[in-house]
Formats: structure tokens, sequence, C-alpha cells
């Protein structure tokens, strides 16, 4: 997805795209933070939206696509899930779109309505505002394939259930075996026969294909949507508020009671980051509640807990509440959490990465240098390629010229990592997102070369006044 948005508050232009490792470097009040709000407010809402917007998108051109799957082999694996609910299958799906569609145009059109739409969610979310002269757009929309041949894949849950999902685009579907049956209870006896003698109908394999095939086209647009928009599970960790996590709970029940109306207590309010956060942290403690000790278990063998334990100098232990209690030193020492370091306390929200329930790839992280001394910023360094080696997306902000000219280096030494590095500018109150260029010493930004020249200068005028 690139989103390209006017008039964010103190934000005149900017253009975002979307790589492994982003990084965007302004000064204070420039708008950083504005602008993942509101990347992260569009993500959520086609996470939500998306399949809304696929049955929309078919019911206009629904005559126009076709779809080739063998109906038997489906047929077939329906009857053998009855006697095993763990049953599974694979199956190719070629789903093809008319050259004459108007699919392109009516997926135009539903993005642009649901631009405008947009605006006011944002104004409302993140801006706190009612109205403002916002401008938002979806930059580069692709036209949607004409013909694409997919896995389907048909997983029984060992219960009543059969998960079915296009592996291309990750969309999953539930069907109950008892939906299937009452549409006709002889489906699993071909000879039954009535009191005359007569045979009855049963369930058939144009039957199956009457109650799938419409569902399994709108689950392919879902699919292709979603491969643009890129909807995704995000952490989101704000700069200096994600240091309130006690004060968390409170804040986000109060915050439910007013439903973040613009009507509602104008002198209580989130920014939609801590919001974010605060979610993520509640949804965390509550899955501790319910399953703590398997969780516990997980967490344990999760991929990133060796890099996380050496980031903390210990391994993180939790209460039956989700609460970060102690850490336990290689040596067995417990340190408890009253007696945390400023540097461990300011990394208590990372745990969140590790949520089980969760899972997710994209981690947003403000001014991740905040509290860090020079040798734990080379240990976050450390994090980081491990959040990248497993696959996760990282969005970084900052105003440190220290701490970006570690991730300078690391950029340089890395080049196999998709790295976009952006600086907001700011001229007479409004800032400017531009992209930045890589050269052969990697990136240089403006804001810090002006200010350490300036600092030099300063530095010289004092040497010359002493002499």
């Amino acid at each position: 997805m690139i989103l390209k948005i006017k008039n964010l508050g103190q934000v005149k232009e900017a253009t975002l795209g979307e790589s492994n490792l982003r990084v965007i470097v302004g000064d204070n009040g420039t708008g950083k933070t504005l602008l993942l709000e509101t990347e992260a407010l569009i993500n959520n809402h086609f996470k939500i939206e998306s399949s809304i917007m696929a049955e929309e998108l078919y019911s206009f051109v629904h005559d126009d696509i076709k779809m080739d799957l063998n109906w038997k082999k489906l047929y077939d694996y329906i009857r053998v899930f009855r006697s095993n609910r763990n049953a599974s299958i694979q199956l190719k799906c070629t789903f093809s779109i008319d050259e004459e569609s108007f699919i392109n145009e009516k997926f135009y059109e539903l993005t642009r309505k649901i631009e405008s739409y947009l605006i006011e969610k944002v104004n409302k979310e993140v801006l706190l505002a009612k109205e403002t002269p916002l401008e938002i757009e979806f930059v580069d929309l692709p036209d949607l394939i004409q013909q694409e041949t997919v896995d389907m894949e048909f997983q029984g849950d060992g219960e009543d259930c059969f998960f079915y999902g296009l592996i291309r685009g990750s969309i999953a579907g539930i069907i109950n075996i008892n939906e299937i049956e009452k549409m006709d209870s002889n489906f699993a006896n071909a000879s039954f026969l009535n009191n005359d003698g007569m045979k009855i109908k049963y369930l058939t394999i144009a039957d199956i294909k009457k109650r799938f095939e419409e569902e399994f086209k709108v689950q392919f647009l879902n699919s292709l949507i979603s491969s643009y928009f890129a909807e995704k599970n995000i952490l989101f960790l704000p700069s200096e508020r994600n240091l309130f996590m006690d004060n968390a709970i409170n804040r986000t029940l109060y915050e439910n009671s007013i439903n973040r109306s613009i009507e509602g207590d104008k002198d209580f309010k989130l920014r939609y980051s801590e919001h974010l956060f605060n979610k993520s942290y509640l949804e965390f403690k509550n899955v501790f509640k319910r399953h703590g000790e398997v969780v516990n278990k997980i967490i344990s063998h999760h991929p990133l807990e060796p890099s996380l334990r050496k980031l903390f100098e210990g391994r993180p232990t939790f209460d039956e509440n989700g609460e970060f209690s102690d850490l336990i030193k290689d040596n067995g020492q417990k340190i408890k959490r009253e007696l945390f370091s400023t540097k461990q306390n300011r990394l208590i929200p990372y745990v969140l990465i590790m949520d089980p329930m969760k899972r997710y790839k994209e981690i947003i992280i403000e001014e991740p240098e905040a509290h860090l001394s020079l040798k734990s910023i080379r240990q976050f360094i450390g994090f980081l390629k491990e959040l990248l080696r497993k696959d996760y997306n990282v969005t970084l902000t900052t105003h440190s010229d220290v701490f970006f000219t570690h991730l300078n280096n690391f950029i340089l030494n890395n080049s196999e990592i998709n790295v976009t590095v952006y600086e907001l500018k700011n001229i007479a109150d409004q800032s400017t997102l531009e992209e930045k260029t890589k050269g052969e010493d990697g990136y240089e930004i403006d804001l810090f070369s002006k200010e350490l020249d300036m600092l030099f200068e300063d530095t010289l005028d004092i040497q010359k006044k002493e002499n």
C-alpha cells in the first residue's frame, strides 16, 4: 500500500510506502506520530472491512468471475469429514475474470469512496477534530488480475467444523458440517428409500457447488484486495507513553466509557497510538488470565525469547495476571520489577511482541533510543536484526543522531534488507516527508548535519573567546 497524505495536522504532505525496515527521522513536533497513527488506523480499517468491500465488489461483477475447481473432490472430502473430523485436503483452483469486465473501475470507485470515509475517521480518532482539510489517497492502485491459480486448503478442527482458505491470501472461512447436513438430511445415504419405495433426493455435487461457489469467489476478491492493502496485526509502541503500563488499564477502561467520541470528555483523550498500545497490553493480560501456564510455555519457546532475554539482560517472568513481575539473571539472581533499571522499565512493552494470540508482523517503535545508553543502543540494534530475520516488518522513529548513526551502519552492513529512510522536514511550522537516497556512506539527514554544524561553530566561537 502506498499512502499519500496532505494537511494532516502540521504535516503538509507525505507519501508512505512499505518496506521491511522503515526509519522516519524528524524533530520534535514534526508529525511523526500523526503519520504512523493514520497509517495504523487505515490498516485496522481494512483488516475489518476488506471482506465487506469484496462482497460489494462481487455484487457488481459476479457474472464476470469464473471458477475452475474439482467439485467432486470437495464433495468427497465433506463426506469423509463426517467420519474423520481431522481430515484435510488441498485443491487447485483457478479464478478468471472476463477481459471486458468493469471490475477495476468498480474497485477504484469503491476505494475512492473509502478514502472519504477514512478522512472522517482520521479526523475523529487521530486528530480529535470534527473537520480538517485532510486529504488521503491510495497511490498506484493495482489492476485486479485476470487469472490466477491458487491452492485451497481444507482442514478439520477435530469437532464439527472445517476451515478453508486460499493459501495465497491467507483468507480463511469456517464451515460447520451441521449446516451442510441441514441442506439434505440424507446427504450420506444415496440409497435411502421412502415408504413407497421411491428413492429420496440427496445432496449432490451440484448442490455443493451452488452452496460454495459464490463464497469462494468473494474470498478470492478479498485476497486480491488484501494483497494491496496488506492489513496485518500491528503492535504500536509509542514513545514516553508506553512507560506508564500500570496506568493503562484505568485509562483504557475510562476511554471505553466515553467511546472515543467527539462529544465525550474533551479534557481526557487518549492519542490513537496510546489507545492501540493499551488495547494490546490488555489483550495480553487477558490471555494470561485464561491460559497463563500454556502462554508461559509458548513464550519460553518463542523465537524472539533469546534475543529479548539478551536485551533485558535476564529472562522475563510473568505472574498469573500477565504482569511482568521479575527478571531471572543467568546466574539465577531474581530482580523484582520494582528494582528494574530505567532501561529495563523502558523495554517492558517489548514483551508484547511475543503475544501468542496476536502474531504481530508489523512493529512500530517510537524513539527506541530513549533512556538507553550507548551500549544499550548497540544491544537494541542486535535485537532489531533478529526482528527482521524473523520476518517482522519494523518502523522506527527517531531524532537522535547517535542512534541514527548506529542504524546507518546497520543498514550498510545488511544490504539484503529492504529499507526506506524518510526525513520529516519542517519549514514555517509545516512538515514535508522526504524519502532519502542511499549514498556510499548510507543516508545523510539534513537535520543532523545542520545541528552538528551549528554545534561545531558554537564550539569554535567559545574556543576563540578563551584564547
